[in-house]
């Protein structure tokens, strides 16, 4: 199994074990075999090891089912220059566009994009957002912390001449 470690790859397996008084599994990771190893609170999630389908703090969902810490959906390693979260979509775009749109990307109209491939969303966020070019890099899923519900972070890759030209509705992610 190859975990990221401080931008090092390393090639060990690492097993987690339950200890004696018991502890909260909090996901699995499947190593190099395809074989899953279920993944326990002391063993993950730690602020320098980004696992797809882990939390990326201590707050789970089973635990804290309204504001937990965010979970990372997909990410590529690349640099993003722009990012969304997806609950502002409607107010930004519109309701009507934005349905329209999800229906023709996805078949259904659900906010819940964990649910599609990447290459799905990365569609529908180039036409959304009018950006031919656009390259998703990074998906997380958080708690609205005002409603419990969750929403999705979107990271993406947009050509310099738009990156330029930045506005409110797609921040600039922070210089690397």
């Amino acid at each position: 199994m190859e975990i990221t470690v401080k931008g090092t790859r390393t090639g060990r397996s690492r097993k987690a074990k339950t200890p004696r008084g018991g502890s909260t599994p909090v996901g699995e990771v499947l190593d190099e075999h395809g074989v899953a190893h279920t993944l326990f609170m002391e063993d993950a999630p730690r602020r320098d090891i980004e696992i797809v389908g882990m939390h990326l703090g201590p707050r789970t969902r089973l635990e804290y089912p309204y504001s937990y810490d965010p979970i990372l959906q997909f990410k590529s390693g690349e640099a993003w220059n722009g990012s969304v979260y997806t609950d502002h979509f409607t107010m930004w775009y519109g309701y009507d566009r934005v349905r329209q749109l999800q229906e023709k990307h996805f078949g259904t109209t659900s906010d819940y994009y964990n649910r599609f491939p990447v290459k799905q969303v990365q569609e529908f966020l180039r036409e959304l957002m009018d950006i031919p070019e656009l390259k998703v890099v990074r998906i997380e899923e958080h708690c609205n912390q005002s409603s419990g519900y969750p929403c999705w972070f979107i990271a993406f890759r947009k050509p310099e001449e738009a990156a330029k030209s930045e506005t409110a509705d797609t921040p600039a992610a922070p210089s690397a």
